[in-house]
C-alpha cells in the first residue's frame, strides 16, 4: 500500500511539475528598439519613432529604413508594402495591411535601385484610436516583394523579411468629462 501512495504522489508531483514548464503568453516591457532586424539577400528593414509614448486616439508615425547591407546593388519596389504588425500589453495581436501602390509582378518603372550601403525610408502612420489597452505595444513589420515582370536579373530582391521590434507605452487618451453647467 505504501509503494502505491508513493507512486501516486509521484505521478502527480510529476504531473504538476509538467504545468509549470509551459510558457507564458509573450507581454511586452521594453520601450524602444528590441532585438534585431533580419537581413535577406543583402536587404535590412528597421522601425523607429520618436514617439516613446502616445495617448490612444492620437497616432504613431514610424519610419521604416530599407538598407541594402549587401556588396552589390539592389532593385526594390519604390513604394514598398509594408505590414505592421503589434502586440498589445496584455499579450494579444493586431495589424494592419497597408495598400499597396503596385501589384505583385512589378515593372520596372516600379522599381528603386539602391547601392551598397545605402538606404531609404518611408513614414507609417499607425492610428490608435481603436486600441483599448494601455501599456506597452510592441510593433514590427514585415515587408514581401514577389517576382518582377522585369526581365530575370539577380539585383532584383524578392522575398520576406521581418525589422526589429519597438516597444511604445500606450495610455488612455480619455479626458475626464466636465461636469454639465447648469443655468
Amino acid at each position: 500500500m505504501n509503494r502505491l501512495a508513493t507512486a501516486f504522489i509521484l505521478s502527480i508531483s510529476l504531473l504538476t511539475a509538467g504545468c509549470s514548464t509551459v510558457p507564458d503568453e509573450y507581454i511586452p516591457a521594453t520601450v524602444g528598439s528590441v532585438g534585431e532586424a533580419d537581413a535577406l539577400d543583402g536587404l535590412k528593414m528597421t522601425i523607429s519613432t520618436r514617439q516613446a509614448s502616445v495617448k490612444i486616439g492620437e497616432p504613431i508615425l514610424f519610419q521604416v529604413r530599407l538598407q541594402n547591407v549587401g556588396l552589390t546593388p539592389l532593385f526594390i519596389p519604390k513604394n514598398p508594402n509594408v505590414i505592421f504588425t503589434w502586440v498589445y500589453a496584455d499579450g494579444s495581436r493586431d495589424n494592419f495591411v497597408k495598400d499597396s501602390e503596385y501589384e505583385p509582378l512589378l515593372g520596372e518603372t516600379d522599381l528603386t535601385i539602391l547601392q551598397p550601403n545605402r538606404f531609404i525610408t518611408k513614414d507609417i502612420r499607425v492610428d490608435t484610436y481603436y486600441f483599448d489597452r494601455q501599456g506597452v505595444t510592441e510593433f514590427w513589420a514585415t515587408l514581401q516583394a514577389w517576382r518582377s515582370k522585369t526581365p530575370a536579373k539577380p539585383e532584383v530582391w524578392e522575398g520576406r523579411i521581418t525589422s526589429n521590434r519597438f516597444g511604445v507605452w500606450v495610455e488612455d487618451g480619455k479626458v475626464a468629462s466636465a461636469k454639465p453647467i447648469r443655468y
